[in-house]
């Protein structure tokens, strides 16, 4: 009799208790529906940058945030605001310096569910070579196989070695305040 519990209690654990474990489900990013990208003011006026080239992977349940992650990573030299001369500037030394670092990253750690049913992520976002832990919060909109997350995240660009103070002087000006924002279309 002993020698038949231990089958049976792994038969119970691989048929019960496996699936409730593995429900955070793996997202395909719609890249022609999503835009990601940022704002800053530039000369009294504001510039809209977007990221055309990144590679972005989701697993989330709402419902099993412990599952959830996210891992994206933007290709710099893909910065643009459609002006030629910025969109050249972006990817320059002073600002992405997009030679020495092709690509920016965000890794989440962990996933909150707020009160008015939205979310927060914390992560480290890794810019140039400076690394940072952030708080993102987002909305996400759901059905059982599309889902639409939006956020946004104010930053100061000089933490992250993104120009200098004094870039923010002058009819060129670039403002010190950076607004990150996503909205990611997905399907499962």
């Amino acid at each position: 009799m002993k020698q038949l519990i231990a089958p049976c209690l792994l038969l119970f654990l691989a048929v019960f208790m496996i699936p409730a474990t593995a429900q955070a489900a793996e997202w395909t990013v719609e890249k022609e529906n999503t835009r990601i990208g940022f704002a800053v003011d530039f000369g009294g006026n504001t510039l809209d940058v977007t990221f055309s080239e990144y590679d972005l992977t989701i697993v989330f349940d709402a419902s099993d945030l412990e599952a959830a992650s996210v891992e994206l990573v933007i290709d710099t030299t893909s910065a643009a605001a459609g002006l030629g001369d910025v969109d050249r500037a972006i990817t320059a030394p002073k600002w992405f310096s997009s030679e020495l670092f092709p690509s920016a990253r965000f890794t989440s750690s962990v996933f909150r569910a707020l009160d008015d049913g939205s979310f927060e992520m914390d992560g480290t976002l890794l810019v140039r070579d400076v690394s940072r832990e952030i708080t993102i919060p987002f909305t996400l909109e759901t059905d059982d196989t599309s889902a639409t997350a939006k956020g946004e995240l104010k930053m100061l660009r000089v933490d992250y070695d993104l120009g200098t103070e004094d870039d923010a002087q002058g009819p060129t000006a670039v403002g010190l305040d950076v607004l990150f924002s996503f909205d990611i279309s997905a399907n499962k």
